[in-house]
């Protein structure tokens, strides 16, 4: 029984003879380079990475075992992540599975599934669906999946380079601190606690639940939903609805919609909430809001306290509920209905009818 470093990755030596030659032993991926055992007098056969993370026969073309007078299959481990052409297959999937750490897992040509705690190491798939679960701690290449869906669940934390899905849906699940989540040209859907980052949807609906903390979220080409905490962030949702519940504190971009309605509720507070081309609903405290809340071409439904705010609404009713105070709301193109407490405040109306309670003008 002797070894060799593998010469090529992706195959194995086989031995080759009559009567009874030294075996071929386990394959083994370690540190992201294939080892091998090579018998003298072996030949080398391509195999499948099908068979990786299996205990099972390696047969030398895929989906068929042949023996031949001579030789031994041999069975494939993969340990501590590789990368792993797929053999003879271009389409051949890559199966990783265990602890992988300080390194990176690559698939190309087949979806990657990678379970386990994968720490300090970038997971990437090319041409097919990256599925992540577990732990991913400090993960600085971050998790890219491209031409396939990339799912990424658990912990991961201060991943510096973000998620980044082309070409599929993306869906993020778990604790994302310090982190970028993008997608393009599909959903992307993030739950969970999303610190300190920014997540970005193009080309597909975004889905954002959890804790957003000092981070920016924005949606192009689809709805937006945030919900949770989002403090000192703005939410922007471009060509779809943009939902925002829970705490917005400090949210110094405020939100934005265009081109679909806009539903905040929660804390909204030293943040504006603007919607263009569709409804805006803002529900919660809304207070010290120093942009206001802006919405165009849709109603506007602010309830909760509004201090030292501006509320404007174009074309669209505008109701608003709660205290307003040292603040002014301005309605165009539609009623405006003001109740509550409405203090050092001007309220006017344009093109439509307008209703204030005592204490405005």
């Amino acid at each position: 029984m002797w070894s060799a470093p593998a010469t090529r990755a992706g195959s194995v030596t086989r031995s080759q003879g009559t009567g009874s030659p030294p075996p071929v032993k386990a394959l083994k991926l370690e540190n992201g380079r294939l080892d091998r055992v090579k018998p003298p007098g072996g030949k080398t056969t391509h195999i499948s990475s099908k068979w990786i993370g299996e205990s099972a026969v390696t047969p030398p073309k895929l989906g068929k075992a042949r023996r031949k007078s001579g030789q031994h299959v041999v069975s494939i481990t993969a340990e501590k992540g590789a990368i792993i052409p797929g053999g003879r297959d271009p389409t051949a999937s890559t199966v990783v599975t265990g602890q992988e750490t300080t390194a990176g897992v690559i698939a190309q040509k087949g979806p990657s599934i990678v379970t386990g705690q994968e720490t300090t190491a970038g997971v990437i798939a090319q041409e097919g669906p990256s599925i992540v679960t577990g732990q991913e701690t400090t993960a600085t290449a971050g998790v890219i999946a491209q031409e396939g869906p990339s799912i990424v669940t658990g912990q991961e934390t201060t991943a510096t380079a973000g998620v980044i899905a082309q070409e599929g849906p993306s869906i993020v699940t778990g604790q994302e601190t310090t982190a970028g989540v993008i997608a393009q040209e599909g959903p992307s859907i993030v739950t969970g606690q999303e610190t300190t980052a920014g997540v970005i949807a193009q080309e597909g609906p975004s889905i954002v639940t959890g804790k957003e903390t000092t981070a920016g979220v924005i949606a192009q080409g689809g709805p937006s939903i945030v919900t949770g905490l989002e403090t000192t962030a703005g939410v922007i949702a471009q060509e779809g609805p943009s939902i925002v519940t829970g705490q917005e504190t400090t949210a110094n971009a405020g939100v934005i919609a265009q081109e679909g309605p806009s539903i905040v509720t929660g804390l909204e507070t030293t943040a504006g909430v603007i919607a263009r081309e569709g409804p805006c609903i803002v529900t919660g405290q809304e207070t010290t809001a120093t942009a206001g809340v802006i919405a165009q071409e849709g109603p506007s439904i602010v309830t909760g306290l509004e201090t030292t705010a501006g509320v404007i609404a174009q074309e669209g009713p505008r109701i608003v509920t709660g205290q307003e105070t040292t603040a002014g709301v301005i309605a165009q193109e539609g009623p405006s209905i003001v109740t509550g407490q409405e203090s050092t405040a001007g309220v006017s109306t344009q093109e439509g009818p307008g209703c204030h309670s005592p204490g405005g003008l």
